[in-house]
Parts: structure tokens; sequence; C-alpha cells
């Protein structure tokens, strides 16, 4: 029943395709409003997967938000969540600097503590794998 909710959305959003269409003039009123209310969409079923630990659905509609929106910034922290999940340091970071680049001075904390997450769960990998490394040559 999920699955087919957010195809059946995808599908009346972007047409019957469900395919993103890459708008050769400016967007009507409705088409903003369509575009926007699939974001939301995407962010939304995105953090519910997040959180139900579904990780690879959660980084497809991350995908979608970021296709849509490439700025779009929840869409961004979203996508780092999942890939610190993934253990993808280096993509999570990419995100959040772009946020931090988008937002400057206004950039929620929230970013900054995730960019610290990711720098404490780096070196522990990095303990990990010295240790790992020092056992294969005794």
């Amino acid at each position: 029943m999920e699955q087919h909710l957010g195809d059946v959305f995808a599908k009346n959003a972007a047409g019957e395709s469900g395919e993103t269409v890459k708008p050769t003039k400016a967007l009507t009123p409705v088409q903003k409003d369509l575009r926007e209310i699939r974001i939301t969409a995407h962010n939304n079923i995105a953090l519910c997967y997040y959180k139900l630990n579904q990780i690879d659905k959660a980084l497809d509609n991350c995908n979608e938000v970021l296709k849509l929106d490439p700025d779009n910034t929840k869409g961004l922290f979203r996508s780092a969540q999942v890939n610190i999940a993934r253990k993808f340091y280096d993509k999570a970071k990419e995100n959040l600097q772009k946020i931090v680049k988008l937002c400057g001075n206004q950039t929620d904390q929230s970013v900054y503590v995730e960019l610290d997450r990711i720098k404490k769960l780096e070196q522990v990998e990095n303990e990990k794998q010295k240790k790992d490394f020092a056992r294969m040559f005794k």
C-alpha cells in the first residue's frame, strides 16, 4: 500500500510516466504548487523511511527531492542523515556543507551537530581500521 501511494502521487504530479518533467518554459502556478507538494511529500516519506530504518527507500525519496530542487535544505539534510547511516561520510559532509553554503549565517545548529557526529564516526572508523591492519601484519 505504501509503495502504491507514492507511485500514484508521483504519476499524478509529474505526468503519466512518473518521471520528472524538465519544463522548457516557466511553470504555471498550478505546476509550481504540484512541484512543492511533491517536494514536501518526498521529504516526509524520506523521514518516515529513515525512522523505520529503511535506508534505501529513504535515499530514493531524498534523491527525488534533490532531483526536483537541488538546493532544498531539508532534502540535503535528510540525504546527509541517510548517508551517515550508510557510512558514506564524504557524501553526507558534501550535503551538509552545501547547506552551510546556501544558508550562511542562518544555518541551523543541527547541521553543525551532524558535521561533528560525522567527524567522531570517522575517527572511530579510522581507529577500527588501524586495529584491523595491525592484526593483519602480526
